[in-house]
C-alpha cells in the first residue's frame, strides 16, 4: 500500500513526502472521505507540494521528443524494436528446415 501512495505522488509530481504523510495523517484522524485524499484531488488543495521542476521537465520531453523524426541525428525506432545483437551479426541463422524434414518426431501413447 505504502508503494502505491508513493508511485501515485511521483506520477502526479507531488512531493511525495508531503502527500503519504498528510495522507497518513489525516487516516489516522479518522477521515472517511477517499476521495480528497486522492494525488490529483489532494493536489489542488495542496499546491505548495506541487514539484513544479517535474512538470518543467516532462513537457520539455514532450517537446523534445515530438521535434525528433527520421532526419534527426537521432532517428527514431518503432516501438517494440531493437538493433540486432552482436552474437546475431556475428552468428546468422542457420536453416534447419532440411533437418526438420528428414527428423519424425513421434508422441507418446
Amino acid at each position: 500500500m505504502l508503494m502505491s501512495l508513493v508511485s501515485s505522488a511521483k506520477r502526479h509530481d507531488l512531493d511525495v513526502w508531503k502527500y503519504v504523510k498528510d495522507v497518513l495523517d489525516q487516516l489516522l484522524a479518522g477521515e472517511t472521505d477517499y476521495h480528497k485524499l486522492l494525488p490529483d484531488v489532494w493536489k489542488q488543495t495542496h499546491p505548495e507540494a506541487v514539484r513544479v521542476h517535474r512538470v518543467e521537465e516532462r513537457r520539455d520531453k514532450a517537446d523534445r521528443s515530438n521535434t525528433t523524426g527520421p532526419n534527426d541525428y537521432s532517428p527514431r525506432r518503432k516501438s517494440g524494436t531493437r538493433p540486432p545483437s552482436r552474437f546475431a551479426t556475428e552468428f546468422p541463422l542457420v536453416d534447419v528446415s532440411a533437418y526438420e524434414q528428414s527428423t519424425t518426431f513421434r508422441t507418446p501413447h
